[in-house]
Order: C-alpha cells, then structure tokens, then sequence
C-alpha cells in the first residue's frame, strides 16, 4: 500500500515531495490523456487500500437508504435548504403529512441528528470547503453561513474545530493538518 500510495503521488504531483491541502485538493482541468492516467493509478490504489482493509478485518458497509420516503423527502429538503436562512420546520414538512415532533424522531432515528443538527453538520462542512479551499474573506464567509457577525463564526468554528478560521486556513496552507 505504501509503495503503491508513493506512485500515486508521484503520477498526480510529478516531481515534488510535498503539497499543501490546497494544493491537493483544488480542482484541476488537465488534458483527458492525463486525467485518465491519474484516474488508473487512484483505481489501482484504491484496490489496494480496501484489500490491506479486508486483511485487517475491515469491510465495507453500505448505508442502506431510509425505507420512509418522508425521511428521504425530509433529508432532500434539508440538503436543499440555504444554510444563511433559519430553519423552518413548517416548511421542511409541508405536504409530507407528519409533525414536527415525528420528523425529529424519523431524524435521529436514522442519522442520530436533529434538524437543527443536520444543517449544522451541513454548516460545517460548507465552512471547512469556504476556509481551506478559497481566499474568500471570513466576514463573508460568515456572512454566507448565516452568523450575523464574524465574531459569532469565529467562535462557533473554534468549538467545533479547535481552531479559529484563520488558524486552520494558514494550518491547512502550510500543510500542517
């Protein structure tokens, strides 16, 4: 696996011993030939990884999907849902015929989430991309994830990550983490 881990590397970053998150992470269009090479040897990786985890024990699960068809709906609504806008629990049931109460139930039976939970997940997720992978400005950042003031991310980002935004955008730069 590390041998095999080496030769991706080398395939997709050519020469070089060492690249930042970033760097590794950007989206880059290369001419299809390459890409094509680039996706053989992740393959062949790949392969290899889920093999060296079968020998450890190690098997892959799939999720099975919710037989409810409102939690399914429930789910799509909350993936649709704009991450500045507060939640409104009327308008993620509507039409579904259940309440409130039931849709958090159907939730945290499923995910083990809230609603409020699933978005913040969501929320997570989102500013972790806008930190690491942009030089959009933390104001705006915050802006675009619903806090009314920088500070508010900042703290939120902190307890949830153990870094303030700032911090883990230079960390994630340097390629410390």
């Amino acid at each position: 696996l590390q041998t095999a881990t080496r030769s991706l590397f080398s395939s997709v970053h050519a020469n070089r011993r060492t690249v930042t998150f970033r760097e590794a992470s950007s989206m880059m269009t290369p001419e299809l030939a390459k890409w094509c090479e680039h996706e053989a040897v992740f393959r062949h990786w790949f392969a290899l990884y889920v093999e060296a985890l079968a020998k450890l024990g190690i098997h892959p699960t799939q999720r099975k999907r919710p037989r409810d068809k409102r939690l399914i709906e429930i789910i799509r609504r909350l993936d649709a849902w704009p991450l500045a806008r507060a939640l409104s629990r009327g308008e993620i049931i509507a039409g579904l015929h259940l309440g409130g109460r039931r849709m958090e139930q159907l939730l945290a039976a499923e995910l083990g989430l809230t609603p409020h939970g699933y978005l913040d997940r969501r929320r997570l997720e989102s500013a972790r991309h806008f930190v690491v992978r942009s030089d959009v400005p933390l104001k705006q950042v915050a802006h675009e994830l619903g806090f009314r003031h920088a500070s508010h991310f900042t703290k939120w980002f902190r307890r949830h990550t153990g870094a303030a935004p700032s911090a883990f955008r230079q960390a994630q730069e340097s390629g410390a983490a």
